[in-house]
């Protein structure tokens, strides 16, 4: 099954399933909770590929 979420509404659902708020996901990330937000809303890409290690790391269960 193919999902048709934005990029952002994919962070907002994994970073929920996983019970973090904003700032938590933040906190991980060494980036502001308005960064989140404004990731989350779509108002800024993620295009580097460290960051997005990162946010994967972050969001998915560790065992993987």
């Amino acid at each position: 099954m193919t999902d048709h979420r934005a990029f952002g509404e994919r962070v907002k659902f994994y970073r929920e399933r996983r019970g973090l708020h904003q700032w938590q996901l933040a906190e991980l990330l060494n980036r502001s909770e308005d960064w989140v937000y404004r990731v989350e809303a779509g108002r800024i890409p993620v295009n580097n590929v460290k960051m997005l290690m990162d946010l994967a790391d972050a969001l998915l269960p560790a065992e993987r």
